[in-house]
């Protein structure tokens, strides 16, 4: 049986909630990146840190969870979001 820690899972999957609710109303897309590197970074250390096996699996099921945060946020405020990211012509 696998053993999934969907605890861990969940909980630093909030840092991905977070930055969907960032990226909608303060975040730029010029920074989005390099805190996502950042965050990855924290959630691959925390879970090396609490689990002896499985990482890729829990990194995995993170990434899915983390997305499907920032998909909702970006489609429920849509006119927000898109009124905030417009490019503008050069």
């Amino acid at each position: 049986m696998i053993s999934i820690n969907w605890r861990l899972v969940f909980t630093l999957s909030l840092f991905g909630l977070a930055m969907a609710v960032g990226t909608v109303s303060a975040i730029p897309s010029n920074v989005e990146p390099v805190i996502w590197l950042t965050i990855f970074v924290i959630c691959a250390f925390v879970i090396a840190r609490n689990r002896s096996s499985r990482h890729f699996l829990h990194g995995l099921l993170l990434g899915l969870l983390n997305s499907v945060w920032v998909t909702s946020a970006h489609i429920i405020f849509f006119s927000t979001y898109i009124h905030r990211h417009l490019r503008k012509p050069q």
